[in-house]
């Protein structure tokens, strides 16, 4: 009896799960026919059996087909970087053995996963690796709050709130408004960052203009707080009798400066009037203007009164800054003069009686030598005028304007005849050979001609007892004649005809 002889195939290699298998032979390397179970299967590996066709002397055989299951290429991680940062080629032969190839191109801006296929035969799947590409964190800080120019001003942190150190540029500047540029330093994937300190520059406080004031006037207190927010005080004290500039000072804490406001206190003015020229008692008198000739209103007390002299004040209308003034309008009257109507003077020289003996009340009259005279104020006599006997004189009292009706006084000038005694004379009213002729016992000085104005005439001088003068060229008149002598002196009366 023969036995059963083993069928025998040719060993297949180890295919990679997938890989592409063929069918197994039905005819056994040495000859026997039959078939495989199970299928043919390219996922696993299988062990497959031979079962020969019958009728042939053979036993079932045996294959096993190993498939080999892909392994994952490994790789050692890469660090994450920052993005912009150098990024190395990755590696193509994976630590486990295997070559391949990486896609996409390495890229140092954003993450990606790079995927590596093994080239073709190796029993290895897809690996990917995952390159983190961070993208740079700005540091944060905590903002400063705005300062005011020359304010404290602290140096900023050079380490950020979410942990990035640094440096700042520029340097701090508490006086300018400045942005500041934080650097991280090397190695923090971090940016720069900026911070900008607001410095504020101080603020002048405004106020409303004050409206001047009048000296005394009522002035406010000045508000404590500005028309644009500002809070203070005030000095100096409010005075309502000058000009005074006042500073606001800010309260701390505000970024401000102090301001000024001055308030303008007008001394009053005294209202001006032109002088009202001096009237008589009765004359006529307007009334005074309302307004002064420096334009201010008002009104005056008391009523107008043209019979007395009056010192008249004008009050201003409230609410201008004037003072009261005062005008005194001059109202004269000349009483007609007093006195002896008829005066009498005995002199021992016609010279010495002039207008300046005679006695009125009040002395300081005006005198004329004739009514129409006094009466028009014309050929006022001067007080020097020597008097005529005989004669009468008109007195005028004059005050300003005023004129008094005239006072006549008749006026007797006797000549005192004692101081010579024998003197002689002859006059020889001889219209060719009017010689005065003139002997006395002692020795003659001087002989003197004078009309009846007492004005003089003609002289002559001479030492001696005996003297003529010659009144031949002198119209006919009486005439005084002064005759001098040592100690002694004797007026004559002469007519001449």
């Amino acid at each position: 009896m023969n036995q059963p002889i083993t069928p025998t195939f040719t060993a297949v290699a180890p295919i990679c799960n997938g890989d592409s298998l063929s069918t197994l032979p039905t005819t056994s390397n040495n000859g026997y026919n039959g078939s495989w179970s199970p299928a043919i299967d390219n996922t696993a590996t299988t062990t497959y059996t031979f079962t020969p066709t019958a009728g042939q002397c053979a036993t079932s055989a045996s294959l096993t087909i190993i498939v080999n299951q892909p392994i994952t290429p490994t790789f050692t991680a890469v660090a994450p970087i920052c993005n912009g940062d150098s990024l190395s080629a990755l590696p193509i032969t994976s630590n486990n053995g295997y070559n391949g190839t990486w896609s996409p191109a390495l890229d140092n801006t954003a993450t990606t996963t790079y995927t590596f296929t093994p080239t073709a035969g190796q029993c290895a799947t897809t690996a990917s690796l995952t390159i983190i590409v961070n993208q740079p964190i700005t540091p944060t800080f905590t903002a400063v709050a705005p300062i005011c120019n020359g304010d404290s001003l602290s140096a900023l942190p050079t380490t950020s709130n979410n942990g990035y150190n640094g440096t700042w540029l520029p340097a701090i500047d508490n006086t300018a408004t400045t942005t500041y540029t934080f650097t991280p330093t090397a190695g923090q994937c971090a940016t720069t960052a900026s911070l900008t300190i607001i410095v504020n520059q101080p603020i002048t406080p405004t106020f409303t203009a004050v409206a001047p004031i009048c000296n005394g006037d009522s002035l406010s207190t000045l508000p404590t707080t500005s028309n644009n927010g500002y809070n203070g005080s005030w000095s100096p004290a409010i005075d309502n009798t000058a000009t005074t500039t006042y500073t606001f000072t800010p309260t701390a804490g505000q970024c401000a400066t102090s301001a000024s406001l001055t308030i303008i206190v007008n001394q009053p003015i005294t209202p001006t009037f032109t002088a009202v020229a001096p009237i008589c008692n009765g004359d006529s008198l307007s009334a005074l203007p309302t307004t002064s000739n420096n334009g201010y209103n008002g009104t005056w007390l008391p009523a107008i009164d043209n019979t007395a002299t009056t010192t008249y004040t004008f009050t201003p209308t409230a609410g201008q800054c004037s003072t009261t003034s005062s005008l005194t309008i001059t109202v004269n009257s000349a009483s007609t003069p007093t006195g002896a109507s008829s005066q009498s003077f005995p002199v021992t020289n016609l010279n010495d009686a002039t207008l300046a003996n005679l006695v009125a009340s009040p002395t300081n009259v005006v005198w004329y030598a004739s009514i129409i005279d006094a009466q028009t104020g014309t050929n006022a006599l001067p007080i020097t005028t020597i008097l005529t006997t005989g004669t009468t004189y008109w007195a005028v009292n004059v005050v300003g304007s005023c004129s008094s009706s005239p006072f006549a006084v008749t006026v007797t000038v006797t000549l005192d005849t004692d101081n010579f005694d024998n003197l002689n004379f002859t006059f020889y009213p001889n219209p060719t050979t009017s010689i005065l002729n003139i002997k006395y016992s002692k020795e003659i000085t001087n002989v003197s001609v004078f009309n009846l104005l007492g004005q003089f005439i003609m002289e002559n001088k001479t030492n001696s007892t005996e003297v003529q003068i010659d009144l031949l060229n002198l119209p006919s008149a009486t005439y005084f004649v002064k005759v001098r002598s040592e100690g002694a002196e004797k007026i004559i009366k002469v007519l001449k005809k």
